[in-house]
């Protein structure tokens, strides 16, 4: 995956693509008028641009006793393809429940039986485990959110629904690189430099290049 240069020429304003950069040896070229300078001097200056002043769609931001909290959140159109299959499934499942716990007979495997015994009951735990998860797949590509807690020199990351969910704990040290990288399709992954040398991934569904771009200047000014 390499990385997703988010500048451009200053002399022409052209984007810089990754083949433009030459990190080791510090320098850029811009292909468009072949003006060449100094990388480093260059991202400097996309830094200090700051935050951007057009909030991107889906992200709020509220403020608290401690620093800042950005929620993301966007309804995917794929939860509504699994929406749709879960509630198919489901009543399947809750058809054949019934069909057990009523007494009626039924076919299991080949074999005739009635009511619910130890081998239906086996065998029915799996789909139903299989039509919950799917069921909380759904809700969550629909109301699911990714909320960030930002403090001085650190940051929290939850990504759940109702309170269930993942919470992961990164460090924002002091002159720490804080990049975008291309995913393709549009979509791109914040970056962020740790101590221990493996960077923090910020890999929100969909996040695309105006996100990025809006998040990584968010996280640079709580650099500590």
């Amino acid at each position: 995956m390499a990385a997703f240069f988010q500048v451009n020429c200053p002399k022409c304003g052209a984007p810089l693509l990754p083949e433009n950069v030459n990190v080791a040896r510090n320098v850029f070229l811009c292909r468009a008028c072949s003006r060449m300078g100094k990388f480093s001097e260059l991202m400097q200056t996309e830094e200090e641009k700051g935050i951007p002043e057009v909030m991107p769609h889906g992200v709020s931001v509220a403020k608290d006793m401690h620093g800042i909290v950005l929620h993301f959140g966007k309804m995917k159109k794929e939860g509504f393809f699994l929406l749709l299959f879960s509630l198919v499934w489901n009543a399947v499942i809750s058809f054949f429940l019934y069909v057990m716990a009523s007494g009626k007979p039924y076919t299991l495997n080949g074999v005739k039986k009635t009511g619910m015994d130890e081998t239906a009951l086996l065998f029915i735990i799996p789909f139903v485990l299989i039509g919950a998860a799917t069921l909380f797949g759904a809700m969550f590509l629909l109301f699911g959110a990714a909320k960030l807690a930002l403090r001085p020199g650190r940051g929290e990351l939850f990504r759940g629904l109702w309170g269930v969910g993942r919470r992961q704990r990164f460090l924002l040290a002091k002159g720490a690189r804080i990049a975008l990288e291309d995913e393709g399709g549009g979509r791109v992954l914040v970056s962020v430099e740790q101590p221990s040398g493996r960077p923090f991934l910020f890999a929100m569904t969909a996040m695309d290049t105006e996100m990025g771009k809006y998040l990584a200047a968010v996280l640079r000014q709580w650099r500590e």
